[in-house]
């Protein structure tokens, strides 16, 4: 049954995604990158303990801190797989839907990374025994997952095999439409609160400062006592709320589950640095204010022309599904309301195609126009669409009810980039403002009061690195290294200056 299967269709052709997908999966925990970067970590250390006695504690906590990596990477490696998942199956499922093997698509996928093959080998055996249909192994292969998304990519297989349309998936697929508003919204909400959160901490340390400062006054006298307590206990209390927090947001979009320590740590370190060099605080301020202004650029660069834009495209590939589950689809319509509901480039495209529908141009010419937009996940989605345009277009009775949740959740997901981008701002502001801010309390606090308020000097790490935490856990920040390299050199930096 499977040889006169695969007689049938041309093996399937590898794409961009693929490449992409098996990047993502192969990467073990005793790979030479790692290998060269725990290397890296440990010689760092070494140099920093010879540099100063001081570096020797923070020399050990960095190489722990790389000796755990492995951990956080090989769990990070196993949510990759789970989330890439669904996604392989359905670039599967669009392979099939333009006549192109399935199962021998599955072969070349295992003989190319073994995450994937573990998933695929059980019911691979199967499937070659002959005993049992296509369906019914791709129905038990979905019923062993409890992730919705899984499900309906693996309905979307049978689908495409048996060339119907399971009442099954279109039940999954409305479902599934409706449940990606709903954690889409809860996002939105917690983002809110994070963003108001974070409001209250830069709030706090002025406040505190003002009252340790009437409190001065009133006793004439200093409180030493109490300066020390905040200076060492609030900011880790405050780094392991922080740690919390982020930890109960959704994965789905944009926020990933971290159970990467690293930015507290590399927070910690900094920390630890100040106390024992008691750096002065213009110079923590501006050299922390020049590296938060290059991390920041550097990771709200690559964010806004990556992870959102792959966040659309996963989520348009996840629509192709719900697509293909209506027996009949109007190009016209759908076309129309993308273009009215004013949704940026989506609704250039979706203008631009119409002018072309409209002025004769064939739907051949249109489908390889779209089809060479420059994105895997979009020319899957493309090729969706061109299957079940193929299958028939006339208007259907869903087809309405379907394209107002369309429209209302990429309109929700404009707002939810808005929101975040008034976040970004917010931080990137505080960051350039708040040093300065600082700098004159305590020299007011120093000239006024005559004390010399410890926990001002190290107001400025405690704010960038919180922020960079929330920041690191939000947008899931690979460039650790990078910070604890820009760390080091300014603190280097520092030691050196007051040498």
């Amino acid at each position: 049954m499977i040889s006169k299967l695969i007689d049938q269709f041309p093996p399937i052709l590898y794409s961009e995604y693929y490449d992409r997908l098996f990047i993502v999966l192969n990467i073990p925990v005793s790979s030479s990158k790692y290998l060269t970067a725990l290397a890296a970590i440990i010689l760092l250390a070494l140099v920093l303990s010879f540099i100063s006695e001081y570096f020797l504690l923070l020399g050990l906590l960095v190489t722990i801190a790389g000796l755990l990596y492995p951990i956080f990477l090989y769990r990070k490696t196993i949510h990759e797989i789970r989330s890439e998942l669904p996604k392989f199956i359905l670039d599967i499922g669009s392979g099939m839907l333009l006549g192109l093997n399935v199962l021998e698509s599955i072969r070349l996928a295992m003989n190319d990374t073994n995450s994937i093959a573990k998933y695929f080998k059980p019911y691979m055996n199967r499937l070659e025994t002959g005993k049992e249909s296509i369906n019914e192994v791709f129905i038990s292969f979905a019923n062993r997952f409890k992730d919705r998304k899984i499900q309906i990519a693996v309905f979307q297989l049978i689908n495409s095999i048996s060339a119907g349309s399971p009442k099954e998936l279109k039940h999954l697929g409305m479902q599934l439409l409706r449940e990606q508003m709903l954690d889409m919204k809860e996002f939105s909400n917690k983002l809110q609160i994070l963003s108001q959160f974070y409001m209250v901490i830069l709030l706090l340390f002025p406040v505190y400062t003002i009252l340790v400062t009437i409190m001065s006054l009133a006793s004439e006298q200093p409180i030493p006592n109490i300066i020390p307590i905040f200076t060492v206990l609030l900011p880790m209390i405050l780094l392991i709320f922080i740690y919390i927090i982020s930890l109960i947001f959704p994965s789905n979009y944009l926020i990933q589950q971290s159970s990467d320590p690293t930015p507290l740590l590399l927070n910690w370190f900094v920390m630890i640095i100040a106390f024992y060099f008691q750096m002065e605080i213009l110079w923590l301020a501006l050299l922390y204010t020049l590296v938060s202004i290059i991390y920041i650029y550097y990771n709200f660069h690559n964010i806004q022309n990556i992870e959102l834009q792959k966040e659309l495209e996963r989520y348009l590939l996840e629509v192709s599904l719900i697509l293909s589950s209506l027996p009949r689809f109007d190009m016209n319509m759908f076309l129309k309301r993308v273009k009215d509901a004013g949704l940026g480039k989506w609704s250039d495209i979706s203008s631009r195609t119409l002018k072309m529908l409209n002025s004769g141009v064939s739907i051949r010419e249109i489908f390889d126009y779209l089809y060479r937009l420059p994105s895997g996940y979009v020319k899957v989605f493309i090729k969706n669409l061109e299957y079940i345009y193929y299958s028939g277009i006339s208007s259907h009775d869903r087809m309405n009810e379907w394209l107002d949740m369309f429209v209302n959740m990429l309109n929700l997901r404009k707002e939810m980039e808005a929101e975040l981008s008034t976040f970004k701002y917010t931080i990137m502001i505080s960051f350039i403002i708040l040093p300065i801010i600082y700098s004159s309390l305590y020299e007011f606090t120093k000239e006024m009061v005559g004390i010399e308020l410890e926990i001002l000097m190290y107001l400025p790490v405690i704010v960038v690195g919180s922020g960079i935490a929330m920041l690191s856990n939000i947008y899931r920040s690979p460039y650790w290294i990078i910070q604890l390299s820009l760390y080091t050199m300014v603190s280097l930096i520092i030691v050196s200056l007051k040498s």
